[in-house]
């Protein structure tokens, strides 16, 4: 909701050249089984104008639930068969896809599921009891926004009068391309961000209502 309110963090660069997307879109990792071993798979969320928050839990629950239970996503079924190549043949489609990155012509079907041509990149290190961080902007795909999310914790709040509560709080950690807009487009964005989140039945509203904040 927040990249679908303010469309300039939806920007990348490619080639020197500035470009706006067509859609808002979101992925991250999952790590099918909890343990050392366990394998991790993409979830590549494609969103509409109309979603809320509902509709997008259920496409997080379908796509986690396939490939937990059901198979790989492209982009991991691609790196398997990459992996099984003979050196020389990997470090030649390692040159030829940098070149087709780099001037934005990588085919369509190629990076579908690749995280790094979403809109946003989600880090939910929450999950795994870590703290939230902040993750580096890549070299590779078009991703301008990277979002780390901590894990749970008590925290104080101090209301107006100086009182203190004790509530349920937890970190974020951003990172975003300072070439796609300026700090005080920046400045309000974090500050509508910080509105859903404190006020999460806005969340309920579609993706393209606007809403009040200061």
């Amino acid at each position: 909701k927040t990249i679908t309110l303010r469309p300039q963090l939806n920007r990348f660069i490619a080639n020197y050249n500035l470009y706006q997307r067509n859609g808002v879109t979101a992925a991250f990792s999952i790590k099918k089984v909890f343990s050392d071993n366990g394998e991790e798979a993409l979830a590549f969320i494609h969103s509409k104008e109309s979603d809320n928050i509902d509709s997008i839990h259920d496409e997080i629950f379908r796509q986690v639930s396939y490939v937990r239970h059901e198979g790989k996503d492209q982009s991991t079924r691609r790196m398997d068969a990459l992996q099984k190549l003979p050196l020389i043949f990997k470090k030649a489609l390692g040159s030829g896809a940098r070149f087709l990155d780099r001037h934005g012509w990588m085919p369509k079907n190629v990076v579908a599921t690749d995280p790094f041509y979403a809109s946003a990149v989600l880090a939910n290190l929450g999950s795994i009891q870590l703290h939230s961080g902040y993750h580096h902007l890549t070299n590779w795909g078009t991703c301008s926004v990277f979002c780390a999310i901590g894990e749970r914790k008590k925290r104080p709040f101090y209301d107006d009068e100086g009182n203190i509560e004790m509530r349920d709080s937890i970190d974020l950690g951003l990172t975003i391309d300072e070439r796609i807009a300026d700090g005080y487009y920046y400045s309000k964005t974090v500050r509508l961000l910080r509105t859903l989140l404190e006020n999460p039945e806005l969340l309920e509203l579609p993706l393209r209502e606007a809403v009040e904040y200061k």
